[in-house]
């Protein structure tokens, strides 16, 4: 929570004044203190609303933003529900009772993480953080995007490596100058052989937060004279946290992203079909907001056996003040399929999801989502869920359970295997501090496959992991080394088999 300024405390406050005076001295409001009641309760909306996210962020507007939506339920101004939601589950136990890795195979005993772990990049003075991966199947090459944490004007930068880790060139920016760019992802382009990096862009104080992008092509040239403004409307709105996916069929990019209206008390997921650098059609509304529920944080895999997409996302209850796991199928010409799926929906909160496709799986492909699982305080869980190509939910199932607490995990799935790799951050066991980046195989069916194998990391942040060359892996991470600054750091992953060198004498004369 950062210290409020006077003029953002009366800000949200005045509303909130404006209605204990509607009240005092009645047994209910009257038509004048009805009026005045609308009109606070719109203006508390609005202050919130325009104060979440801020990277001023001169309330906790989290905090707020609830007493209001309480406010109003106490009211009797929340929407009214179609029928009650059914009770909630006590959150799953089965695999608890084993130690994480128990039920390890022979038949994978060398699928794990490669050589060492190498430096990707790590500029002296500047913090890099919060890196994504994608893979050139044509080249066998990765491109790698971050964001310089550098003060007031964070940078989009990228590296291009070979299969095996080498650095192609050096690091080169994709987005520059005097303006915030946060939290990029990155998709290839088979067809095109050339690739699309989204960030968060923000102008400067006060002003609202859109998703924006490049093309870059395979060389590493930034192509085009100017961003991809990439979320628009006639809506105020404050866009964050934006995935991408691409599908080969019909070429098209799918960018998703949590948005938030100015003036409303609720969050939505949004996302937005691009065709070259062409933005095809209006942004895509696929999961509403409102009094009873938020959307945030989503992720994205394409499954081109079905040619759809899978959006995943966390969605609150604000009722229950806890979050839930959530998913919608969307066609490659930006239509709904099917229902909203609810993955989870138990007693603890379930965060963070990503999402990774297996088209090979028969009969329609089949989709992995992960996500954290609030176990208890302070021991989160890495934990997933399997769903058809057709969008029924599958088993479900926990991928770590450690007593630590383990956060923001990654999935990349072998597109000829029926296998997974999910990747997350774990924190060693008190008393130490320290931060890892942990892995684990997963196959169809869900039964994790192999220990948890450690792949680097002292003060690790958010892992991200792509695929790679027949059947590799690539886990790369921000991390800060014990002296130093946080830099992005790599490793390989996957199955190496030796076998002996026999020499043999080339027979006498």
């Amino acid at each position: 929570m950062k210290t409020p300024s006077l003029l953002a405390v009366l800000v949200l406050l005045v509303p909130f004044l404006m209605l204990a005076v509607s009240l005092v001295g009645a047994q209910g409001p009257g038509p004048q203190e009805d009026v005045s009641l609308q009109v606070a309760l719109e203006h508390t909306g609005r202050a919130v609303a325009l104060a979440s996210r801020s990277d001023e962020g001169w309330i906790d507007t989290e905090q707020a933003y609830r007493a209001y939506t309480r406010l109003l339920r106490a009211l009797g101004r929340t929407e009214a529900a179609a029928e009650p939601p059914p009770p909630r589950a006590d959150p799953p136990v089965t695999g608890k009772a084993v130690a994480p890795g128990g039920e390890a195979s022979v038949a994978v005993a060398m699928d794990s993480p490669i050589g060492s772990t190498f430096v990707i990049r790590n500029d002296p003075g500047v913090a890099e953080v919060e890196p994504a991966v994608a893979y050139n199947p044509a080249r066998r090459e990765f491109l790698v995007v971050w964001f310089n944490d550098r003060p007031d004007y964070p940078d989009i930068q990228a590296q291009r490596l070979k299969w095996d880790g080498t650095p192609i060139g050096g690091p080169f920016y994709i987005a520059t100058g005097a303006v915030q760019r946060r939290h990029p992802a990155v998709a290839y382009n088979s067809i095109r052989d050339e690739y699309l990096v989204v960030w968060e862009h923000k102008e400067g104080s006060g002003t609202l937060t859109s998703i924006r992008g490049r093309l870059v092509s395979a060389l590493g040239e930034v192509l085009g004279a100017s961003d991809i403004i990439i979320s628009h409307g006639p809506e105020l709105k404050s866009c964050f946290s934006p995935a991408v996916a691409y599908g080969a069929t019909h070429d098209r990019y799918l960018v998703v992203w949590e948005r938030s209206v100015s003036g409303s008390v609720s969050a939505d997921i949004e996302g937005q079909l691009i065709y070259g650098s062409a933005l095809e059609g209006d942004n895509i509304l696929i999961a509403t907001g409102s009094w009873n529920y938020d959307h945030g944080n989503p992720a994205v895999a394409y499954n081109p056996r079905t040619n759809e997409f899978l959006v995943a996302w966390e969605r609150e209850d604000k009722q229950d003040d806890i979050y839930d796991i959530c998913a919608r199928r969307m066609s490659s010409a930006g239509a709904l399929q099917g229902p909203e799926l609810v993955l989870i929906y138990v007693t603890v909160s379930n965060t963070q999801p990503a999402v990774a496709a297996l088209p090979e799986v028969s009969p329609n492909g089949r989709y992995l989502v992960v996500w954290e699982l609030h176990y208890d305080a302070g021991n989160r869980d890495i934990y997933g869920r399997e769903v058809a190509g057709d969008g029924t939910p599958l088993s479900q199932f926990y991928v770590s359970w450690a007593a630590s607490d383990e956060t923001r995990p990654a999935v990349a799935a072998y597109d000829y295997s029926e296998r997974s790799l999910v990747t997350w951050k774990r924190a060693a066991d008190p008393p130490y501090l320290w931060t890892y980046i942990h892995g684990r195989n997963v196959p169809t069916g869900g039964s994790p496959l192999g220990p948890e194998s450690y792949l680097g990391g002292v003060q690790a942040g958010r892992p991200a992991v792509t695929k790679g060359l027949a059947g590799d892996f690539l886990v790369v991470y921000d991390d800060q080394p014990l002296l130093g600054d946080r830099g992005i750091y790599g490793r390989l992953w996957g199955n190496r088999i030796y076998l002996p060198l026999v020499v043999r004498n080339a027979p006498g004369p």
